[in-house]
């Protein structure tokens, strides 16, 4: 009987481990969403309790496997959000070229978007495409232009969550496609 009882408690605590996909900032997120295009197969990955409408902070993670450089791919990701971009974005490089590169920016307009999304977003050259792993913390917005927003969190935490970015192996990253 008490054989029994160590068993279940194994499965369960292996179900619970299951469902946890990736763990970031002491956080376990699940798969909530994903899509493929003709470039890229992208993955959104929410705590619990959390989903594509209500997510405070998400990971996503991408798999371009044409991409050759991080610029194949960074560059058209900054083209399609830059309207909405309005402090130029910070470039922190794990090496010295851009093969290991993370954007640090905030997406989002008072008046214009009803979030503001702090991003931290990682671009891994490798031999076998472009992947993407980022960090998003969202801070609803109101419909007014002028508005007070409060971002400390991001001050408080941003150098730890630009590190966990970089240390995470590309292995991880690839396991997940």
């Amino acid at each position: 009987m008490k054989s029994l009882a160590v068993t279940f408690v194994v499965l369960l605590l292996s179900g619970v481990a299951v469902n946890a996909d990736f763990k970031f900032g002491g956080t376990d997120y699940s798969l909530g969403w994903e899509a493929k295009t003709n470039h890229a197969v992208i993955k959104e990955f929410f705590s619990p309790n959390e989903t594509t409408n209500t997510w405070k902070t998400m990971i996503t993670l991408q798999a371009h496997p044409k991409g050759t450089k991080t610029k194949d791919v960074y560059v058209p990701y900054y083209e399609a959000r830059k309207a909405l971009i309005g402090i130029p974005p910070k470039f922190h490089r794990q090496t010295t070229n851009d093969s290991d590169i993370v954007f640090e920016l905030f997406i989002g307009l008072p008046g214009k978007t009803p979030h503001l999304e702090f991003a931290l977003v990682r671009f891994i050259e490798t031999g076998s495409g472009v992947y993407v792993v980022g960090y998003s913390h969202k801070f609803p917005m109101s419909k007014k232009k002028n508005q007070n927003i409060n971002v400390d969190v991001v001050g408080e935490r941003r150098e730890k969550w630009i590190q966990q970015l970089l240390e995470i192996p590309i292995e991880t990253i690839r396991t997940k496609f």
